[in-house]
């Protein structure tokens, strides 16, 4: 990792940051932050303000208010103005999220919303966004097309690939105007 100010502490196990942060994975992950705090012995990192998590080869980038980083699990928690930008056309907005690097899943358990790139907007009570098969699966979504048509969905997988939703116990408003 590099940053401006580098602290040492508790004989070499605990490392804080400050000043321009930025910590290399060596499994493509990139952690952008204005200060850091690593346990060398738990492998365990907090990070905040201004975080920016990018993996360049799963196309997803995070940012954030705060970050932990589990590197024994390889598990990412996001909290706090959370914004994921993935595929190059969706922008999700939520409080809190889970990225799971080993299973590329991004799992979120508290009201997330989603833009595409055609304008649609989707809202989820919970979701799990799996990167290797680019799927979203979704429970209480509510969909709003460009007509302003309002979909509703107990649950719902979506497939980025193919641009298409799969629902059960849909209920559909159609705007009128």
């Amino acid at each position: 990792f590099e940053a401006s100010s580098i602290e040492i502490i508790d004989k070499d196990k605990i490392i804080i940051a400050k000043e321009g942060v930025k910590i290399l994975s060596d499994n493509e992950i990139i952690i952008d932050a204005d200060q850091m705090r690593y346990d060398k012995e738990e492998k365990f990192l907090e990070a905040s303000g201004n975080i920016i998590v990018t993996n360049q080869i799963e196309n997803i980038k995070i940012t954030s208010d705060n970050v932990t980083y589990d590197k024994n699990a390889e598990k990412i928690v996001s909290s706090g103005n959370v914004e994921i930008k993935f595929e190059d056309n969706y922008t999700l907005k939520t409080k809190e999220i889970v990225y799971l690097k080993s299973s590329e899943e991004i799992l979120i358990n508290n009201i997330t919303k989603i833009k595409d790139g055609l304008g649609n907007e989707i809202e989820f009570e919970q979701l799990n966004y799996n990167a290797n098969d680019k799927l979203i699966k979704g429970k209480k979504v509510k969909l709003l097309d460009l007509e302003k048509n309002y979909y509703n969905f107990d649950s719902a997988i979506i497939d980025f690939s193919k641009n298409q939703i799969i629902a059960d116990n849909v209920n559909i408003n159609f705007n009128k105007g």
